[in-house]
This record gives C-alpha cells, sequence and structure tokens, in this order.
C-alpha cells in the first residue's frame, strides 16, 4: 500500500497528529496538513449535498400536497444539476493533493533484493567446479560424431539447469557463454523436429541474463576504467545489452568528469566572480588556457580528441553553464548588467547567449520581476533584429516562470476555499492570456531531486485550455 493510501486511512478513522504521521510515515507535514484539509473539505461537501438534497426533499412533499386539489398541477421546473462539476476551490485543492504526492514520492530506482545480489565465496568456488566440468565435457567431443556431441550438449544442459538459482560473477558468466558457442554444440540436430538446439538457445539466454546480473553489480561497484572497458566488452556481444550499454557509457562520462576534474575549484572561482560582475579577463584566460592543456595532454589522443582552441571553447560553454543552471544559488547574479557585460568578454559577444545565461540565472532563485526589467532593457536596447528575434522567445520562459512562482505559492498557502477558488481563476487566467503550455510551467522537483514537476502532472482539468 502507497503511503498515500495508509495517511488516508488514518485521518478517515479520526488519527489527526500531523507530528507523529509525519516521523511514522517520512512525509512532508504541510504535505499532511493539506490532505487533511482536502478529506474534511470533502467530508463537509458531502454533508451539504446530503443536506441539500433532504431540503429539496421536503420542499417537493410540500409542494405537491399543497397543490393536491388543484385540477391542473403545474410541471415542476427542472433545474440543472451541478452534480458532478468540480468547483474552482475543489480543482485548486486537487492540485495541492497531487503535488505534494509527486514532491513526497520516492523517485529513486527499485531494485529486486535477488537482483542485486553478488555471488558468495562458495557460489563461487561451486560455479567454476561446474564449468571446469562443462570444459571438459565439451573437450572430449572435439571432432567425434554428432551422437556423441549431443549427448555431451545434454550433460551440459543439465549442468547449467543446476545453476540457475545461483550468483555469477562477470567472469564466471562471460567464459560460460563462450563454451555455449563452441562449434562441438552446433549442427547436432539428428532430425527435423529435435529440440536440442531450441534447450541450447535457451540456456545461452539464460547466462546472458547472468552476464547482465553481474554487470550490474560491478558497474555500481567499480570507479575504475579498465573495469569499465572489461564490462563494456563481455556486454557488448550479448543481445539484449542496450540498456546496460547506456548504463556504462553513463559511468564513463561520470568517472572521466572526476577524473578530469571538468569543473576544478579554479572554474568555479571563474564563475563566481562572473556572478558578480567582477574579474580580470587576462587571469580568466590564463586559468582556462591551463585547464585546455591540461585535459588535451591527459586525453589519449583519437581523430575526435579537442584541439586546446576546441577545449578552451568548451571550458567557457561549462563556466556560463553553471551561471545559467546556479546550483543551489551557488552563482547568484548580483548585477545583471555588469554581469552581461563580462559575459560578453569571455563569450565573443555572444549577447543573445547571455541574456539568456541571465534570464536562467534570475529564474531560479524566482527574481522574476527582475528578469523582466532585465529583458525589457536588453530588448529595447537591442539593434540586431534576428538577436531581438530570437531572444523574444525568453519573455515565454519568464511568463511560465511568473504563474509556476504563483502556482507554488497557492499550493503552499494556508487557504480558505474561497481563496482557494480565487488562486484557481487567476492561474487559468494568466496561462490562458499568456498563451502557455502546461509543460513549461515548471513547479520544481521532488524532494529526492530526481522528478522534475510541471504544472501539466497536477492539472485537475482534462480538456484543454484556451489559448
Amino acid at each position: 500500500m502507497e503511503k498515500i493510501d495508509i495517511l488516508k486511512n488514518y485521518i478517515k478513522k479520526g488519527f489527526t497528529d500531523v507530528e507523529i504521521l509525519a516521523l511514522e510515515l517520512e512525509l512532508d507535514k504541510d504535505y499532511i496538513e493539506n490532505i487533511i484539509k482536502s478529506i474534511n473539505q470533502n467530508n463537509e461537501l458531502k454533508e451539504k449535498t446530503i443536506t441539500d438534497n433532504k431540503n429539496k426533499l421536503i420542499t417537493t412533499d410540500y409542494v405537491i400536497a399543497s397543490k393536491k386539489n388543484e385540477s391542473i398541477s403545474r410541471p415542476a421546473i427542472k433545474r440543472k444539476s451541478r452534480v458532478g462539476k468540480e468547483s474552482d476551490s475543489n480543482k485548486m485543492r486537487l492540485m495541492r493533493e497531487k503535488y505534494f504526492e509527486l514532491f513526497s514520492k520516492d523517485y529513486s530506482p527499485k531494485k529486486k533484493n535477488d537482483e542485486n545480489k553478488s555471488a558468495t565465496v562458495e557460489e563461487i568456488e561451486l560455479i567454476d567446479s561446474k564449468i571446469t566440468q562443462i570444459e571438459n565435457i565439451i573437450d572430449r567431443v572435439k571432432g567425434e560424431t554428432r551422437d556423441n556431441r549431443r549427448a555431451a550438449a545434454n550433460k551440459v544442459l543439465d549442468h547449467i539447469n543446476n545453476m540457475k538459482g545461483l550468483s555469477f560473477s562477470l567472469e564466471q558468466a562471460d567464459k560460460l557463454y563462450i563454451l555455449l558457442k563452441a562449434p562441438e554444440l552446433e549442427n547436432i540436430e539428428i532430425r527435423k523436429t529435435d529440440t536440442i538446439k531450441e534447450k541450447v538457445r535457451q540456456a545461452i539466454k539464460v547466462v546472458e541474463s547472468k552476464i547482465i546480473q553481474a554487470a550490474e553489480i560491478k558497474l555500481a561497484n567499480t570507479d575504475n576504467i579498465e573495469d569499465l572497458k572489461r564490462i563494456s566488452k563481455i556486454t557488448s556481444k550479448i543481445s539484449g545489452a542496450m540498456l546496460i550499454g547506456i548504463k556504462i557509457q553513463n559511468k564513463f562520462t561520470e568517472l572521466n568528469k572526476k577524473n578530469r576534474n571538468l569543473f576544478s575549484i579554479e572554474l568555479s572561482e571563474i564563475a563566481k566572480s562572473l556572478s558578480k560582475g567582477e574579474y580580470n579577463i587576462d587571469e580568466v584566460n590564463k586559468i582556462i588556457e591551463e585547464e585546455a592543456r591540461k585535459r588535451v595532454e591527459s586525453r589519449e589522443k583519437t581523430r575526435f580528441t579537442l584541439t586546446e582552441d576546441g577545449e578552451k571553447k568548451k571550458i567557457i560553454n561549462e563556466i556560463i553553464s553553471q551561471i545559467g543552471n546556479n546550483p543551489n544559488g551557488r552563482y547568484n547574479i548580483v548585477n545583471p548588467e555588469k554581469t552581461f557585460i563580462k559575459l560578453n568578454e569571455i563569450n565573443g559577444d555572444n549577447r543573445e547567449e547571455s541574456t539568456r545565461i541571465i534570464i536562467s540565472n534570475l529564474i531560479s532563485t524566482n527574481r522574476i520581476e527582475e528578469a523582466k526589467s532585465f529583458f525589457d532593457d536588453i530588448y529595447r536596447s537591442e539593434n540586431n533584429i534576428d538577436i531581438k528575434r530570437n531572444i523574444n522567445g525568453l519573455l515565454k520562459k519568464i511568463r511560465s516562470a511568473e504563474i509556476g512562482d504563483l502556482v507554488v505559492r497557492a499550493i503552499k498557502a494556508r487557504s480558505t476555499e474561497k481563496d482557494d477558488a480565487q488562486f484557481y481563476r487567476e492561474i487559468k487566467k494568466g496561462i490562458e492570456q499568456k498563451s502557455l503550455s502546461l509543460e513549461t510551467i515548471e513547479l520544481g522537483r521532488s524532494r529526492d531531486g530526481l522528478k522534475k514537476i510541471s504544472l501539466s502532472d497536477v492539472w485537475p482539468e482534462k480538456r484543454e485550455l484556451k489559448r
């Protein structure tokens, strides 16, 4: 059962101690309070509906009784039913509930214990002995008749069936895979209906799954480039290895970043000084040139290896990207105009890119009004029509951030039913007036940082907005 279901069961049974619930279920207190509020509102709505229906029934009985003696009774006026129509306050409540559900959810990949279990010493020794036996069986039938080789294949299959529940090391799984591909185990069918070939194929699939399993474990426990090369070499020859191949490539990238120190302390200091609009261009160029030289010297030379000039451009892109992303508010821009000038100095007067980086940085810390003001100043002062046309797209990013900020404030507000209705109408009006897509309006990340939450994830209406 999901935590949200357990929480709702507790609340419905009358247990609403927020402190204890937060501790027991490891959920956010604000989230729990909003769920309690949501359930209470639902209960009030149900009670009100029941009361209204009872009053209507009493009124109807009274009207029928009073008209009983009339020769012609007038037909009752049918009023449009509101049943099933969500109120704006209820839609805001649903948004709030969905947001906190997504925010609190654990998005880390789940692995079954048996899939993540490495081989024990006893298993390794047992498998080694089995592999030796299989090797001997195959060696003994080299150059032998088909019947002898077929009999040997059956013995090999018996051994593999007995090893299905064991955990292999990567090297053991690879060796067994090579043995099953031996020519001695090919062309051993004695008739068209013979199933021996299919049994060998199924055994190979079992061993391939063992290779993947062992590779996953080794991949999670190594920071060695040579180990990765070995894992890649073994897994690349089997079918169904696309996912593990992507994981290996990601690990290569991760380790290369660590080994080459892609964003060193020196580069971080450059990013900080740029965000403040204060740095010495000569000193910065010297640091970048030295970093580029180190990278070129430390890399294996291939036709894809970047030159020093290529590395310098790459380093500059890394620096300005860090400022735009602004992780944990590390590179908050102090003066947008000063930083704009400095970014153009280091990035070859790329005014379009500099504008985008500064807007992204300001939005990352909800400085929406500053972002709007900076955009207006740059747009008015820019004479190049192409640049103006390109940066005009940033206006939508600012508007999306503005609505996103409003949504998050509304979700986290301790509001009344009337406030919620007003919030929802204001949000919907802003989206429609500014022609925004729900997917572009970001509301932040989940608590574990693994999922980006957008307005489309929590929007309560299924139909499209008017844009």
